[in-house]
């Protein structure tokens, strides 16, 4: 409501005050009935007025939602996007057409693989007898897999009832009866069924979970809300005109009097605004260099540094997006005069990376709580706003299986220099060589020249490359609470690292996603510490989804070039986008042996999720036919185990 219908609001509601009053005096003295006549009629019009007024805020009054801080983001199951585009074909005609024919398309192309898998044939052959309507045997699907437009029969009765009902469309069922049946028809699927349809009520809406995501609503650093709690009103209001309307109705100016008590509550409402606040934020961590799974406290004081009391004042601490908070809370709504301060107290579990506390949210009220005005207010200078959690790398307790040369060979290829005792070359010191390995006999002749460290061959050595998949496929998980694709590949890409680096051999690090990352193998503590920082702050593995989810198609030649020739890849990757399969291909063809290594984050509740479970399955086969060595590390399942069982079966 603006300025000039506030004045009026508060107007109306003073002359029903100052009516009421008249009548009930005028009633009492034995005033005259005329006057009592237009006090009444006076009193019947401000009620229908005020009432029309109550009606407008009621439709546009306004609500402060605070960021949900307590919490991270929910990550989605790998299928999520697949059901949220079936769902948009629920029989109203406003679905998007051209993801229908994608669907369609995508479990032909499924269903072409599971054939071609059953008889030893080609896909392309496979499709031909789809469309001939030789397979499969279920006629519905074999039906639905030829003519995207085909129907489901029903009886008139469950036609009847699917008018009134939110029953899903001919396509929903179909997709998910296909689904089904590939389900069955594949031998790599020890458990068939239909999954359940995600409808359109079952999507949820998108909510903010840091306090640094509403610096873009904020207008000079704060933004007020003129109806923020009419709701509180709305109770008192319309009891209010209802009782001057009953007063007028049995001419009784004592109900009318009772009447216009709650209005004159509502133009003091409107009258008051909320009053500036001058706020100073203070912030500990304990401790700030915790290590993954820790428990930190988190201490925040907030501080009226202004001249004005705040009635009604609510904050909300800008807890990172990555952590979660497990004790306390970190929202608190108290009275502050001027000069007194408020600590909100609370425990956040550690996960790998730098987490950048946010501004705190404020909410400022009026006496009367009825509009409201919003701030962040950044922490003093000397607060602690980072949390850094850097794991160290740790080793597995089996030894990493490699290529032995470039026929892909279980084994180690021959590398360059390092640690051995053949004499290989000499290159420029750097902190961390072994005093052994220093050029002592060069130093002694020329005292004036740098440090040189002599590097022999190693026979024994391996020069490995782990790329990581960081593309938005890769933060998805099978439940809420687990940890999403990217965090195991980074929890196996450690453990890859302290295992080869504990053997000798030289390890290198490239992340396959929207912002690229190229360390060049290495050895050594130094190198140790850079893997190690590496992967757990940069940028290209953020705790939250980027908003970018493509990656350079130029990516496998600019490894080619920026890596050795005979360096071996260990790909970490989900494998639920068919993308890398192409990447795969394409570092075999430059003469990169590659091993993938594929957490299992796919489940089989809902369609789309049994639907990216089976495609998985069948790209996992098709790499290992194609020659690839493919690690399935079940959910789960300690990776030191999923290796063992790799390499006993390589070395068959």
């Amino acid at each position: 409501m603006n300025e000039s219908l506030r004045r009026f609001a508060v107007v109306i509601g003073l002359a029903s005050l100052a009516g009421g009053s008249v009548a009930v005096l005028t009633a009492g003295a034995g005033g005259t009935s005329s006057l009592t006549a237009v006090l009444y009629g006076g009193g019947g019009v401000i009620a229908g007025v005020m009432a029309l007024l109550v009606y407008r805020d009621w439709r546009t009054s306004s609500r402060i939602e605070p960021p949900a801080v307590e919490r991270t983001p929910t990550p989605p199951t790998p299928g999520t996007e697949f059901d949220r585009t079936l769902g948009q074909f629920d029989g109203s005609g406003t679905g998007y057409l051209p993801d229908r024919a994608d669907i369609h398309d995508r479990l032909r192309e499924l269903a072409a693989r599971i054939l071609a898998r059953k008889r030893g044939t080609t896909p392309e052959a496979a499709l031909a007898a789809i469309d001939a309507g030789d397979w499969p045997r279920e006629e519905a699907s074999s039906v639905f897999l030829r003519n995207a437009d085909a129907s489901v029969p029903e009886s008139l009765s469950e036609r009847a009832r699917g008018l009134f009902s939110d029953d899903p469309s001919d396509f929903q069922r179909l997709v998910r009866r296909t689904v089904a049946t590939l389900e069955g028809e594949s031998d790599l699927v020890d458990e068939a069924g239909e999954g359940r349809l995600v409808l359109d009520d079952d999507r949820r809406s998108e909510e903010s979970h840091s306090t640094s995501d509403l610096a873009a609503e904020m207008v000079g650093g704060s933004q007020v809300y003129d109806a923020v709690t009419s709701a509180r009103f709305r109770q008192l209001v319309p009891l209010g005109v209802a009782f001057v309307g009953l007063g007028l109705f049995v001419q009784n100016a004592g109900i009318i009097l009772a009447g216009t008590v709650p209005i004159g509550v509502l133009a003091f409402a409107r009258f008051v605004t909320p009053p500036d606040a001058t706020l100073t934020v203070e912030r500990t961590l304990d401790p700030r260099h915790p290590d993954p799974g820790d428990e930190v406290t988190v201490t925040t004081t907030v501080r009226n540094d202004g001249d004005r009391t705040l009635p009604d004042l609510r904050i909300v601490d800008g807890v990172p997006e990555g952590l979660s908070v497990v004790e306390g809370s970190p929202r608190r709504g108290t009275a502050l005069r001027p000069g007194e301060a408020t600590t909100v107290e609370y425990t956040v579990t550690a996960r790998r990376g730098t987490h950048e506390f946010g501004p705190v949210y404020a909410v400022v009220r009026d006496y009367a709580g009825r509009s409201a005005r919003t701030q962040l207010v950044e922490a003093v200078e000397d607060a602690d706003t980072l949390l850094y959690c850097i794991p160290v790398l740790q080793a597995t307790p089996v030894q990493v299986p490699l290529f032995e040369h470039a026929s892909e060979s279980l084994g180690r290829i021959p590398a360059e220099g390092g640690d051995g005792v053949a004499f290989y070359a000499t290159r420029e010191y750097r902190s961390g060589d072994p005093t052994n390995r220093i050029d002592w006999k060069r130093l002694a002749r020329s005292p004036s020249e740098e440090l040189t460290t002599i590097e022999f061959r190693e026979e024994h050595a391996a020069s490995v490359a782990i790329a990581i998949e960081t593309a938005g496929s890769s933060y998805t998980a099978p439940a809420p609470d687990e940890p999403t694709a990217l965090e195991r590949s980074i929890a196996a890409a450690r453990r890859l690292c302290g295992s080869l680096l504990g053997t000798g051999d030289r390890v290198g690090i490239a992340a396959l996603g929207p912002k690229p990352v190229w360390v060049s193998p290495g050895t050594g503590y130094d190198h140790r510490e850079h893997v190690e920082r590496m992967l757990a702050t940069d940028d290209a593995f953020p705790a939250t989804t980027p908003d970018s989810d493509t990656f350079s198609p130029r990516w496998v030649r600019e490894f080619h070039r920026r890596f050795p020739e005979e360096t071996q890849v260990v790909l970490v990757s989900a494998l639920t986008d068919p993308t890398y399969h192409f990447v795969i291909h394409r570092l075999r063809a430059y003469g990169h042996p590659v091993t993938v290594l594929s957490p299992d984050v796919t489940t089989g509740e809902t369609v789309g999720e049994r639907l990216v479970r089976l495609e998985r399955r069948h790209r996992i086969e098709a790499l290992r036919e194609a020659g690839v060595r493919v690690i399935d590390w079940a959910d789960e399942e300690e990776l030191g185990v999923a290796l063992t069982r790799a390499g006993s079966r390589w070395s068959a």
